[in-house]
C-alpha cells in the first residue's frame, strides 16, 4: 500500500482539531494523491504493515494515511509529549 521511500526521510508534526490526533507529515508521498486509508482497529490492517505495527502500541486508537502524512489518534490516557517521538521514530524507521 505504501510506496518505497527514499533513505532521507524527514517527518514533522502538525496539530489536528482533535486533541487526541497528531499528523506526522513526511517529505515524500506515501500513497497516490486522492487516496486515503482509515484504520479504526488492528483487524482492518491486513494489507497495511505500518498501521499493523503502529497498532502494536497500546496507546494507538486509530491510524489514517493520505498523500504524504499519517495521522495517529491516541487513547485518552496518555499525553502526546510522552509518545510523539516514539511514533515519529517508528514511522521514520519503517520508511527508511
Amino acid at each position: 500500500m505504501l510506496k518505497a521511500a527514499p533513505k532521507n526521510i524527514h517527518i514533522y508534526l502538525e496539530s489536528n482539531p482533535n486533541p487526541n490526533s497528531l499528523k506526522f507529515a513526511v517529505n515524500e508521498m506515501l500513497i497516490p494523491e486522492g487516496m486515503s486509508f482509515d484504520f479504526a482497529s488492528p483487524a482492518e490492517t491486513m494489507d497495511a504493515p505500518l498501521a499493523q505495527e503502529l497498532f502494536m502500541y497500546p496507546f494507538v486508537d486509530r491510524v489514517f494515511y493520505m498523500s504524504n502524512f499519517v495521522t495517529v489518534t491516541k487513547k485518552g490516557d496518555v499525553e502526546w509529549i510522552e509518545i510523539q517521538d516514539t511514533i515519529k521514530n517508528h514511522i521514520k524507521s519503517f520508511l527508511e
